[in-house]
């Protein structure tokens, strides 16, 4: 009975032993492992492809790698166009090529006739969108929301450097491959909508990146030739949206909102007619057109106080909103009460920040919500 026992627990010995060496031989054999995706959905052929780098360690031609439920071997990399400096082959392969998710589009681009302009529509958001002729790329779009859709001209661009978190050599190598199914259109997909979730490495990589892009092959025509602007221009025209002088607004402090959705704005419009008995509803902004600014001057000890805006302009994308304040006049009768002046007005552009000014005097600033 000992006899059996110990050979028992020399067995196990033995099957820990194995199980050690085996994770060694998988954690100890490369060093600076990085994992990279790019993930291309929309038109065929739709694919996952995983680049992996490091350096197997001095003395090592070869070293397991486990993604998901399978073990490759990660040797010296291969002569293949997507063997790029930097990785290693997996099985004799230069990549890992999978499938990816469906998706639903993302966007579309068409052409119009007798015109260098495509008009882009969005379905969802995007961070930018980048268009090839076979010969060149062109950028069509920063980052824009859903439910969009208007004309642009195209802005040539040497490359994709830059784009998501493609090293310069994916980026050349994706530039190449797309150049030859041209015309395509991309959308780079915002990290929060990959569907396809990083893969399990063991070991453990020092980064893992992935860059998404929804992809569109050929350019249709669109016969509707009164297309407004995907995004207009900084004009910094305004328009007028409400004016009070007894806001819910309590700060001595001034302060000003700058809105790019209709949340910030909803949350500024409540402030600023929070005394009033119903609330007046929000008026209707189209925040793919416009921003909003909303100005409180600041609670005052009694009436005769005000603002109102006298013009505005346009630095390198910040917004500069001139006013003029008022305060009360001798001899005049004002209210004894607390006062808050306030105004909004809705203004044509997207802009990063805000500064109401009087004069040479900055009267309060903020960044976009």
């Amino acid at each position: 009975m000992i006899w059996l026992m110990r050979m028992w627990i020399g067995t196990l010995s033995m099957v820990s032993m194995a199980v050690l060496l085996s994770s060694c031989t998988m954690t100890q054999g490369i060093t600076q492992l990085e994992a990279h995706e790019l993930l291309l959905y929309g038109d065929q052929p739709t694919e996952r492809i995983t680049w992996i780098y490091g350096n197997l360690k001095e003395g090592s031609v070869e070293t397991d790698l486990k993604i998901g439920t399978q073990i490759y071997k990660l040797r010296n990399q291969i002569s293949d166009p997507f063997g790029l400096s930097g990785t290693l082959s997996l099985n004799n392969k230069a990549t890992l090529r999978g499938p990816v998710s469906s998706v639903s589009e993302t966007f579309n681009l068409s052409s119009l006739p007798f015109s260098s302009d495509l008009v882009v529509g969005t379905k969802a958001a995007v961070d930018g969108i980048y268009y090839t002729d076979g010969f060149d790329w062109y950028r069509l779009a920063r980052a824009v929301k859903g439910d969009l859709r208007g004309k642009v001209s195209p802005t040539k661009i040497s490359d994709l450097h830059g784009v998501g978190k493609l090293t310069d050599a994916e980026a050349d190598l994706l530039s190449s491959q797309l150049k030859k199914q041209a015309p395509v259109a991309i959308g780079l997909m915002p990290e929060n909508q990959i569907l396809d979730a990083p893969q399990y490495i063991e070991p453990s990589p020092q980064k893992y990146l992935q860059t998404a892009f929804y992809v569109q092959k050929g350019v249709p025509t669109d016969l509707n030739i009164f297309v407004p602007d995907l995004t207009p221009p900084n004009s910094g025209k305004y328009t007028s949206v409400g004016t009070g002088g007894n806001a819910s607004y309590s700060s001595n402090e001034a302060s000003v909102i700058l809105s790019k959705a209709f949340g910030s704005f909803s949350n500024a419009w409540r402030k600023a007619n929070g005394n009033q008995v119903p609330i007046p509803s929000t008026p209707s902004i189209n925040f793919s057109r416009f921003n909003t600014v909303t100005f409180f001057l600041g609670q005052k000890p009694t009436g005769g106080y005000g603002v109102e805006v006298r013009s505005t302009r346009v630095e390198n994308n910040r917004l500069i909103v001139e006013v003029a304040t008022s305060k009360p006049r001798e001899g005049l009768i004002n209210t004894q009460a607390l006062t808050s002046p306030w105004f909004s007005i809705q203004v044509e552009g997207n802009y990063q920040s805000v500064d109401v000014v009087e004069g040479d005097s900055t009267l309060a600033s903020a960044k976009a919500q």
